[in-house]
């Protein structure tokens, strides 16, 4: 028997990306048919499709609303990329510059975390 292999989770998508594979390709869609139905500039998809630009409130409002998904969503998955694209050594460093506001208390940090997802959630729903 082999011990299971713990491996990281895979590196988030860029946006773009997931764009063109759930959404466009599979309904034949082009990326300038999306800008029009979108009112949009065609470059702003174009570089959007290539990985060059990311999404903004507005493009997430008008993805959301003509895929029904939500613009949290399309909003969710640049934030996921960005926070990705952060080296780890960065991460490191700003974790030994900036002290946690809750010290060590992890069940505090938890609750206050959980309390924000909470309005989230309820914000959210609201839209």
């Amino acid at each position: 028997m082999t011990d299971a292999i713990d491996l990281p989770p895979p590196a988030p998508e860029h946006p773009g990306t997931v764009l063109r594979m759930e959404y466009l390709d599979p309904m034949g869609l082009s990326g300038n048919a999306l800008a029009m139905a979108l009112r949009v500039p065609p470059p702003r998809i174009s570089e959007l499709l290539r990985g060059r630009r990311g999404v903004t409130a507005d493009t997430a409002l008008r993805l959301g609303r003509y895929f029904g998904t939500g613009p949290e969503l399309w909003m969710a998955l640049q934030a996921a990329y960005d926070l990705h694209q952060v080296a780890p050594a960065v991460k490191a460093g700003i974790t030994a510059e900036v002290p946690s506001a809750f010290g060590d208390d992890k069940a505090t940090r938890k609750a206050h975390a959980k309390a924000i997802r909470r309005r989230l959630a309820a914000f959210t729903d609201a839209l």
